[in-house]
C-alpha cells in the first residue's frame, strides 16, 4: 500500500494477463494450432476465475480475454474499449452489487485509460523514433521501458481523482515499484501454474515471492513516499487533470498524444504542491491532545513527521481511529514514533488495529519492571515484527529538533488507581506539561512542583482521583497561559486567581511556534 503496489497483491487483469501471455508462449512453442490454443486460454481464463472467488477485476480481464480470443477464432474485429464496456455491461447485469465495490470502479478506470491514451502515445513515439533510422529490434528495446512508464503514469493519471478523494494520498513509487516487482511476480504466477502439474518447483516459486516480500518491505520503508493530496489546491489541479482527460476522450481532440503529455506533465505539479502545502502550512511544531471515551494520546506534528504518545490503556473504543484520523489531519502519512509510557494488555490489539491503517516506524517502550510487563513486551515485540517495526527500550530525549523531553516522570504508587504521569517538553523557551489527577494526589507532585508551575501551557488527564481535593492544591503560582482539561469535571483546576487563564475542555491543539 505504501510503495502503491496494491494492484500486484489484489487480483486483476495484470494476473490474467501473466497467466494467458505464459499459457499462450508455451502453446506457440508446442506448435499448437491457433483453435486449441483459444479454447485453453479460455478455457484457464475461467478456472483461474472460479479458483480465485470472481473478483469484479478479475471478471473484467476474464471477460476481455475472452471476446479478444474469440475475435481470433472468427477473424473478426476487436475494439477494446467496446469490449471494456460490454464486459461492465455484463458485471451490473449478473451482479448489481459490484456497483458499490470500489476495486471494481478502480479497475475499470485503469484500464479504461490504457486503452484510451496509450495508443496515440505509441503512434507519437513510433512516428518521432522513425527519425532516427534504427533497427526495429532498437527501437522495440528502448521502448518497452518508455511504455512501461507510460502504461503506469497513464493508469495512475485516471485514478488520480478516487486516490484524492477516497484515500487522500498518493504514492511517488508506484510506477517504478510496479515495474521492479512485475518481472518476479509474473516468474511466481508461472511457476505456481507449473506446480499444479506436479512439478517440483516449488521452492523456486517460494524463494521469487520471497523476493518480491523483501524488495516492496524495504521500499516501504523509504520516508516521505506517500503524499497527502487532500488539500484544496491539489484537489483543484487534480479535479483540472481529470477534467482534461475527459475532454480528450469526448471531443476526440486531432493531436491527442500532446493533449496527453501536457495533462501528464500538469500532474507532475501534485507533487510540489503537495510537498508545499506540508511544509509551509504544517511547518510548525504541534502538539495535539486527543481524549474522548476514555482515549488520552498526544499527537506532536511538524513538517509531516509525527510522533505520538500513548497516555491511556489502550482500551478505549475506537481509540486507534482517532489517533489515525489526527495524524492524517496534520498533513503526516506515517508515525514516526510511537511512544508508550507504561504497560497495558490491551496494547497489543491496540498496536495491531493502529499498524493495519498507517505505518509506523518506531516504537519506545519504558524498561520492564517486573515479569507482568516482560510479557507484556514480549507481546509487542512479536506484534511490531510482522508489522516490521523496530522496537527500543531506550526513549529518545528528542522528539523532533525543537522539541525534547525536559521531565518523564511515570509512576505507580501503592494505594493509587493508575499511574501517576507527568511530563514536561520543551522547545528551549515555551513548556508544555501534562499531568493526571494521579499525579496531582500523589507525593510526586510535591518533588515536581516547581517544574509544573513554570509550564506555559499545562494539559490535565483524568485517571482515578486519589482522596486528596483537588480544588485545594497549592497551586496559585502557576505561570500557565492556557489550561487544557481532559472533563468538566476538573474545572475545579481553575483557582480564582487563574479565572483569566483560558480553559478548554477535551480535544485541544497547542502551538510551540
Amino acid at each position: 500500500r505504501r510503495c502503491g503496489i496494491s494492484h500486484l497483491l489484489a487480483l486483476s487483469g495484470l494476473h490474467v494477463s501473466i497467466i494467458i501471455g505464459f499459457l499462450g508462449f508455451l502453446l506457440s512453442r508446442l506448435h499448437t494450432a491457433r483453435r486449441i490454443r483459444v479454447v485453453f486460454i479460455i478455457l484457464l481464463s475461467f478456472g483461474y476465475l472460479l479458483l480465485t472467488g470472481c473478483a469484479p477485476s478479475t471478471v473484467r480481464a476474464v471477460l476481455m480475454v475472452t471476446m479478444l480470443s474469440l475475435g481470433f477464432v472468427f477473424a473478426g474485429e476487436y475494439d477494446s474499449f467496446t469490449s471494456l464496456l460490454f464486459a461492465l455491461f455484463l458485471i451490473l447485469l449478473f451482479s448489481p452489487w459490484a456497483a458499490m465495490d470500489l476495486g471494481m470502479w478502480m479497475s475499470f478506470l485503469a484500464a479504461g485509460s490504457i486503452i484510451v491514451f496509450v495508443p496515440p502515445l505509441n503512434a507519437a513515439w513510433l512516428k518521432f523514433v522513425s527519425r532516427w533510422e534504427l533497427s526495429p529490434r532498437t527501437v522495440k528495446w528502448i521502448s518497452a521501458p518508455i511504455f512501461a512508464v507510460a502504461v503506469g503514469l497513464i493508469a495512475n493519471l485516471g485514478l488520480l481523482l478516487v486516490q484524492a478523494i477516497v484515500f487522500k494520498e498518493i504514492s511517488l513509487l508506484s510506477v517504478p515499484a510496479t515495474m521492479l516487482l512485475s518481472l518476479p511476480l509474473s516468474v511466481t504466477l508461472a511457476l505456481s501454474g507449473i506446480c499444479c502439474f506436479g512439478l517440483p518447483v516449488g521452492f523456486l516459486c517460494r524463494m521469487s515471492a520471497s523476493l518480491m516480500l523483501y524488495v516492496a518491505s524495504e521500499l516501504s520503508k523509504t520516508r516521505g513516499i506517500l503524499l497527502r493530496v487532500d488539500d484544496a489546491v491539489s484537489v483543484f489541479v487534480i479535479s483540472v487533470i481529470t477534467l482534461l482527460l475527459l475532454v480528450i476522450l469526448v471531443f476526440k481532440l486531432r493531436r491527442v498524444s500532446a493533449w496527453i503529455l501536457s495533462t501528464m506533465l500538469i500532474s507532475f505539479l501534485v507533487i510540489p504542491i503537495s510537498v508545499l502545502v506540508t511544509q509551509i502550512s504544517c511547518a510548525d511544531v504541534k502538539a495535539s491532545y486527543v481524549t474522548e471515551r476514555g482515549a488520552e494520546t498526544i499527537v506532536f506534528s511538524s513538517g509531516g513527521e509525527c510522533t505520538v504518545l500513548e497516555l491511556s490503556n489502550g482500551s478505549a473504543p475506537d481509540a486507534t481511529y482517532q489517533v489515525t484520523n489526527k495524524v492524517r489531519g496534520e498533513r503526516c502519512t506515517e508515525i514516526e514514533r510511537l511512544i508508550f509510557v507504561r504497560y497495558s494488555d490491551a496494547y497489543k490489539n491496540y498496536l495491531q488495529s493502529l499498524a493495519s491503517d498507517i505505518r509506523i516506524q518506531n516504537i519506545f517502550l519504558p524498561t520492564p519492571q517486573s515479569q507482568s510487563e516482560e510479557a507484556i513486551a514480549a507481546d509487542i515485540l512479536q506484534t511490531a515484527a510482522s508489522f516490521g517495526i523496530s522496537v527500543s527500550y531506550e526513549m529518545e530525549e528528542t522528539l523532533f529538533d525543537e522539541i525534547r523531553w525536559d521531565t518523564f516522570v511515570c509512576k505507580e504508587e501503592k494505594g493509587e488507581a493508575g499511574n501517576a504521569t507527568f511530563l514536561v517538553f520543551s522547545d528551549g523557551e515555551r513548556r508544555l506539561g501534562y499531568v493526571n489527577t494521579t499525579f496531582l494526589s500523589s507525593t510526586e507532585f510535591y518533588r515536581h512542583k516547581k517544574t509544573l508551575l513554570s509550564c506555559d501551557a499545562l494539559v490535565v488527564g483524568k485517571t482515578a482521583l486519589s482522596t486528596s481535593p483537588l480544588k485545594n492544591l497549592p497551586m496559585p503560582s502557576m505561570r500557565a497561559k492556557l489550561l487544557i482539561l481532559s472533563d468538566v469535571s476538573l474545572t475545579s483546576l481553575v483557582w480564582e486567581n487563574k479565572k483569566d487563564v483560558p480553559c478548554l475542555i477535551g480535544d485541544a491543539e497547542y502551538s510551540f511556534d
